[in-house]
C-alpha cells in the first residue's frame, strides 16, 4: 500500500466525530440526511475532499472560528468523492462541515438499503437496514470511508412512531418529531471507530427480551413471529462474550448488543460494533428441527462475528490490504470458541475441512498471496474469499500450535491491548508475538502471508534418517504459473512422529533435513495442523496405511485428501486412491468420508455412461458396510460425528451408488414428510431432498416447492430451495431459473444457479439462460455473489457438459467482472484440471474399478 494510491483520502483531514440524522420513508423508498462532521485539520487548506456514492447534495458549509461559509462541490463518480471547495482557506486546527443530502433506499443489499419479508399474517413489510463493508458507508452519508479514519459516531433516525429503530450503542432517547406520526431516536456516542462499522435497521421488527451476559445486554431482533427461534442465539452469544473476554483478556467494547436477522442480507453476517447483522438462517433456527450441521453453522457465524468486536472493531487494519488478518483470525477465534462451547462437535476436526478447499484454490496458478496491494474498493472487496478466511485461518492455527496456546494467547493480548481503539498492520502482529514469544514469528510467517501456495513435505529413507525436502505443490505445470503466482518455498513448522510419545518439531526450510527414521513409519503432519500435502514414497505409505486405523482422526482425513490431491496433481495414480478408499469401510468420521464421497463423485463426473455401473458398484463397496453401520434411521447412541456420517453415507448410496433400498426409504420419508404424519430427520434432511430430486420428477419438485415458499424454519427454507436446484428434467430446470430473477430473493438466486449448473444434466440450460440474462443479474444480484455463481464453471468436465467447456471460456472472456474475477479466473483454472483429470482417466476405469 503506498500514499499514491488515488483512491485514499488526504492524511491531513481527519474525522473526530460525525453527529448524522437520517429520515428513511419506506413507502418511497428515499431517505433525507443531515450531517455535521467535526474535522481535525494538520494545514490550511481551500478543498477537503470525502467519499460519497448515489448521494444528491443539497447544501453544503463548514464553521471554523466563529463563522461560516459554504461550499462548491465537484462529482468524481469514477473515485467515489466529492470535493468541497471554500471561497477562503481554512486554517490548521478544528472545523466542522454540515452537509444536508438525499438518498434512495435501494435494493443493492449494500449501503443504506430496504428489505421486504412477509410476516406470520401474511403482510408484506419493508424495513431499512445497512450493510457497509469494505466501502459502502459512503452510500449512506458522505463520509471518510477509510479504515483508518476512525472517529465517535452520534446516530440520529426519524421514523414511523411504531417502528423499532436500531443502532450500534443503546438509545439516548425517543422524542416526538415535527412531523406527525414520526419520532426521533438518538443513540448514544460510539467509540472511536471505523466508518463500515456503523449500522442502522428501521422497521416493523420484533426484539426479544435481554439477557444478560455478565454485565453485557443481549437481544436478538427479528422479523415478527419469529421470536420463537432465537434463544440458540442468546446462548450463543452469552458463551462467545464470556469466552473471548477470557481470552483476550479485554472487556467487551460495546455497552449492548444486538444480533439481527435481516431478510435480504448478501453477507453471512456483518461485525458492526453493538449491532451485528445476520443473514435469517445464520441466526434464527429452532434446535428440536434442525441438523447437527445447522446449529454448528450458526454457532459459528455468530461466534465468527463476536470475535470481530475485539480483533476488527477495537483494533482495526490500517488499509484493506490487512482485511485477511480481520477475517482469518475471526475464523480460527470461532472455532476456538465453539470447541468450548460443545466439545462433542470435535469442531477442530470440522475446521480442517475448511483447509482442504483453500489449498485447493492455492494448488492453482490463480492463487494470490493471502495479504497482496489493495488501490481499489473493487480490490477490497475481491477480498473476500477462502484464502483470506480459511487459509488465513488455518496457518493461524499452525503457528498457534508450533508456538504453543499460551504463548501465542500472550502475544495476542499485547497486540490488542497495544492498539486498542487504533488501527495495526499486520507486522504489528508479528512484533508482539515475537516480543511474547523470542521466536522468529515474522520470519515464518512473512512466507505464508506475502505469496501463494504451499508446498508439497516430501519424506523418503535414506539409510538411517528420514529426509524430508519441500516443492511448490501446484496442479497443473510449471508452465501454467508464468506470474509464479506459487511461491517456491515456505518456513514450515512441522512436528514429525509414530503418535505414540509425542513428536519431533522441526521447522523444515530450503535445505532438505535429515532426521532419524523410525518404524514403523513417522507421520511427517502429527496431528495434522500443518498446512502442506505429504507425499510419502511408497513403502512409507503403505507402513502408514497398514496402521490407519491407530492415527488419529486429522491424521487420517490429511493422509487421504493429500493421496486424492496427489492423483489430481498427476503425482499418484488413481489407483493409489481407489485403494485406499476400498481399504476405509470402517471409516466413521465424517469429515474423512466427505473426502471419499468427493474422490466417488469426481469419477462418476469423469464416467462415461456404460462405466457408470463400475462406479456406482465401487461407491456401494465404500459407502455399502458405512450405510449398514448406520442404518437410516437415528439411534438414541449416536454421536454428532454419527449423525453427519449417515446423511453422507445416505447420499452416496442413494445417487451415485443406485441403491434402490436407501431410494426407496427416502422417498418413504419425503412422502411421510409431504402428508404431515412423520417429519424427516433433521441429520438427514439434506440428503433425502437430495436423493428424491436426483430421481423425482414434476411431483416432488412441486411439493418441494410449496415446502420451500411456507417453511418452518429458515433452515428448512434452505433446504428444499437447494433441493429444486438437484432435478434432472430440463423444464424444471428452466423453470428455477426463471424464478431466480424473480421470486427466490436475490441473496439466494445467484447461489442456486449455481447449484443448477453444478447439475451435470441441466448445466447447458443453466449457460444459456446465463447468456440471455446476465446484464440483469448484475443489476439485481449482489456484486459479490457473482464470481461465487460463476464458480460452478468448474463442474464443466462431465460426460454431459465438457463439450460446452470453450463456450465457458468465452463466456467469462466476454462478461468480465468488476469485483471478484480472480475467483472466476480459479473456477477456469479448476475446470482445466477437471478435464485433465477426464483426459486421463475417463473410458479407462473398467481397468481401475474391476
Amino acid at each position: 500500500m503506498t500514499e499514491a494510491n488515488p483512491y485514499k483520502l488526504a492524511a491531513g483531514i481527519r474525522p473526530i466525530r460525525y453527529r448524522i440524522l437520517l429520515s428513511p420513508d419506506l413507502e418511497s423508498l428515499k431517505f433525507s440526511g443531515k450531517e455535521e462532521i467535526e474535522l481535525d485539520l494538520d494545514a490550511s487548506t481551500s478543498e477537503i475532499k470525502v467519499n460519497l456514492v448515489d448521494l444528491e447534495l443539497q447544501s453544503v458549509a463548514i464553521a471554523q472560528g466563529g463563522s461560516a461559509q459554504s461550499a462548491s462541490w465537484t462529482l468524481d463518480k469514477e473515485m467515489e468523492t466529492v470535493t468541497f471547495s471554500f471561497p477562503n482557506p481554512l486554517s490548521q486546527g478544528n472545523a466542522t462541515l454540515s452537509i444536508e443530502f438525499e438518498g434512495e433506499l435501494w435494493a443493492g443489499l449494500a449501503g443504506f438499503y430496504h428489505s421486504v419479508y412477509t410476516d406470520a399474517n401474511g403482510e408484506k413489510k419493508t424495513i431499512a437496514t445497512t450493510q457497509f463493508e469494505s466501502t459502502d458507508a459512503r452510500r449512506a452519508f458522505p463520509c471518510f470511508d477509510e479504515p483508518e479514519m476512525k472517529a465517535v459516531f452520534s446516530i440520529s433516525i426519524e421514523a414511523d412512531s411504531d417502528l423499532l429503530v436500531v443502532s450500534n450503542y443503546p438509545e439516548e432517547s425517543s422524542v416526538p418529531s415535527v412531523k406527525p406520526g414520526k419520532k426521533v431516536v438518538t443513540f448514544q456516542d460510539t467509540m472511536k471507530m471505523s466508518s463500515y462499522l456503523v449500522a442502522f435497521v428501521v422497521g416493523d421488527l420484533e426484539a426479544t427480551e435481554e439477557t444478560y451476559s455478565g454485565s453485557t445486554p443481549i437481544r436478538v431482533i427479528h422479523p415478527r413471529g419469529k421470536g420463537h427461534l432465537c434463544a440458540f442465539a442468546h446462548e450463543v452469544a452469552d458463551h462467545a462474550l464470556r469466552f473471548f473476554t477470557d481470552w483476550y483478556q479485554i472487556e467487551y467494547p460495546a455497552p449492548k448488543l444486538d444480533l439481527l436477522a435481516i431478510p435480504d442480507f448478501a453477507a453471512g453476517a456483518m461485525e458492526n460494533l453493538g449491532a451485528v447483522t445476520f443473514r435469517e438462517n445464520a441466526l434464527l433456527i429452532d434446535p428440536s428441527s434442525a441438523s447437527v450441521e445447522e446449529m454448528m453453522r450458526v454457532a459459528e457465524v455468530v461466534c465468527h462475528e463476536l470475535a470481530h468486536m475485539w480483533f476488527g472493531d477495537l483494533v482495526t487494519m490500517k488499509w484493506w490490504n490487512g482485511l485477511w488478518l480481520n477475517e482469518a483470525f475471526a475464523t480460527y477465534m470461532s472455532y476456538a470458541a465453539l470447541d468450548a462451547f460443545k466439545p462433542e462437535w470435535k469442531v477442530w476436526e470440522n475446521f480442517a475441512i475448511g483447509t482442504l478447499m483453500s489449498q485447493e484454490i492455492d494448488s492453482l496458478s490463480t492463487t494470490r498471496p493471502i495479504e497482496y496491494p489493495v488501490v481499489s474498493p473493487a480490490d477490497a472487496g475481491g477480498m473476500f474469499d477462502l484464502l483470506t478466511y480459511e487459509k488465513g485461518g488455518s496457518i493461524l492455527r499452525m503457528i498457534e500450535q508450533y508456538l504453543g496456546i499460551e504463548r501465542f494467547k500472550n502475544g495476542i493480548r499485547l497486540y490488542l491491548k497495544r492498539h486498542a481503539y487504533a488501527n495495526a498492520e499486520t507486522t504489528d502482529l508479528w512484533d508482539a508475538l515475537e516480543e511474547a514469544t523470542g521466536e522468529p514469528v515474522r520470519k515464518i510467517m512473512d512466507t505464508w502471508i506475502f505469496q501463494g501456495g504451499h508446498p508439497v513435505v516430501s519424506a523418503k529413507r535414506s539409510g538411517s534418517k528420514l529426509a524430508i525436502s519441500q516443492s511448490p505443490f501446484r496442479y497443473l505445470s510449471r508452465e501454467s504459473d508464468p506470474k509464479g503466482a506459487i511461491g517456491d518455498s515456505w518456513q514450515v513448522p512441522m512436528s514429525i512422529g509414530t503418535g505414540s510419545g509425542g513428536g519431533e518439531n522441526i521447522l523444515l526450510g530450503a535445505e532438505t533435513a535429515l532426521i532419524e527414521s523410525t518404524t514403523p513409519a513417522p507421520l511427517i503432519n502429527l496431528h495434522g495442523s500443518g498446512f502442506f500435502r505429504s507425499r510419502y514414497e511408497s513403502e512409507l505409505a503403505r507402513e502408514i496405511s497398514n496402521r490407519y486405523g491407530t492415527l488419529e482422526t486429522l491424521e487420517r482425513l490429511k493422509f487421504v485428501s493429500d493421496t486424492v490431491s496427489l492423483v489430481q496433481a498427476e503425482m499418484l495414480d488413481l489407483s493409489e486412491a481407489i485403494g485406499i478408499a476400498r481399504n476405509l469401510t470402517s471409516e466413521r468420521d465424517p469429515n474423512v468420508l466427505g473426502v471419499l464421497q468427493s474422490l466417488v463423485a469426481n469419477i462418476n463426473r469423469i464416467a462415461l455412461e456404460p462405466e457408470r455401473p463400475l462406479v456406482a458398484k465401487f461407491a456401494r463397496e465404500v459407502f455399502g458396510e458405512i450405510y449398514e453401520a448406520f442404518g437410516f434411521s437415528a439411534s438414541e447412541s449416536d454421536s454428532p460425528q454419527d449423525r453427519v456420517s449417515r446423511s453422507i453415507a445416505i447420499d452416496v448410496m442413494g445417487i451415485v451408488g443406485g441403491d434402490s433400498e436407501v431410494k426407496d426409504l427416502c422417498f418413504d420419508a419425503f412422502r411421510q414428510d409431504m402428508a404431515g404424519d412423520t417429519a424427516i430427520d433433521s441429520d438427514i434432511a439434506s440428503s433425502v431432498i437430495k436423493v428424491v430430486s436426483y430421481h423425482g420428477d414434476e411431483t416432488e419438485f412441486a411439493f418441494m416447492l410449496d415446502r420451500y415458499r411456507h417453511p418452518s424454519t429458515p433452515q428448512e427454507e434452505m433446504r428444499f430451495l437447494n433441493g429444486l436446484a438437484g432435478f434432472s428434467q430440463s423444464r424444471l430446470a428452466s423453470r428455477l431459473a426463471s424464478m431466480c430473477l424473480g421470486e427466490i430473493r436475490s441473496q439466494n438466486a445467484p447461489f442456486v444457479l449455481a447449484r443448477a449448473m453444478a447439475n451435470r444434466f441441466n448445466s447447458e440450460i443453466i449457460l444459456r439462460f446465463l447468456e440471455e440474462n446476465f446484464e440483469a443479474m448484475k443489476d439485481q444480484f449482489p456484486t459479490n455473489a457473482l464470481p461465487r455463481m460463476l464458480d460452478s464453471f468448474s463442474t464443466f468436465y462431465a460426460e454431459e457438459n465438457y463439450r460446452l467447456a470453450p463456450e465457458v471460456r468465452q463466456f467469462v472472456k466476454d462478461h468480465p467482472l468488476a469485483m471478484g474475477q480472480k475467483t472466476v479466473d480459479q473456477a477456469l483454472e479448476k475446470l482445466e484440471v477437471g478435464l485433465r483429470f477426464r483426459q486421463n482417466y475417463s473410458g479407462r476405469l473398467s481397468q481401475y474399478l474391476k
